[in-house]
């Protein structure tokens, strides 16, 4: 099992079937369309995980793979939830952000596809796909130090770390997590998401957040 795999496999708390991936042929077909092929992570997220809704559509919409496009040599994937930007690679990994991909201004992410992919995998349900949630104000935290501090004393596993964002598990299917700006907590502070209320009551109560409005 690769480790997007298991990822997903974590994420959604139940091994993965033939269902929630996309079929070979669906891929080869948009290949076949396109004229080029898909990276090697893409096409291994999709045939695992691509018609699972959640994972693939919880916050940032991964494309169908129909929807597919190639721009100067980048096979766009994925759109921002309100559209502001999209995402694409190319066929050595590197992943790309820009807001018109026909205007061909490209910004490279500082990761490659397959950290990419696995961060937002985990960014969907932290930021929608688990649908219990509470925060920690902002306040509470002189800077990103004493937020990394609070959460190592509690036993927290980091398994995100891109630049503005860090998710921890901290539970079977519980995340705590925060955007940043390399010094301190973004104003809406730091973040419980699980995928159950059971877990999520337990979690909050030792460490003190507060369910979200």
């Amino acid at each position: 099992m690769s480790g997007l795999e298991q990822a997903a496999t974590w994420l959604l708390g139940r091994p993965l079937t033939e269902a929630d991936g996309v079929p070979p042929a669906a891929i080869e077909a948009a290949e076949a369309c396109m004229g080029a092929r898909a990276p090697a992570a893409l096409k291994a997220l999709y045939l695992a995980v691509g018609e699972e809704t959640t994972l693939m559509s919880a916050f940032q919409q991964f494309l169908p793979v129909a929807g597919w496009e190639v721009f100067d040599g980048k096979l766009l994937f994925l759109e921002e939830n309100q559209g502001v930007c999209v995402w694409a690679a190319d066929s050595s990994g590197r992943v790309f952000q820009t807001e018109d991909p026909a205007a061909s201004e490209w910004f490279e992410e500082p990761c490659g596809l397959d950290d990419f992919l696995h961060a937002v995998l985990y960014y969907q349900m932290a930021e929608g796909g688990y649908p219990f949630a509470g925060n920690l104000p902002a306040a509470n935290f002189a800077d990103v130090e004493a937020v990394e501090s609070f959460i190592a004393k509690r036993g927290g596993e980091r398994v995100v770390d891109l630049v503005g964002l860090r998710v921890h598990r901290v539970g079977e299917q519980a995340l705590v997590w925060y955007l940043h700006d390399g010094a301190c907590v973004d104003d809406g502070g730091v973040f419980l998401s699980t995928l159950t209320e059971q877990t999520y009551l337990r979690v909050a109560q030792v460490w003190g957040f507060e369910d979200l409005d």
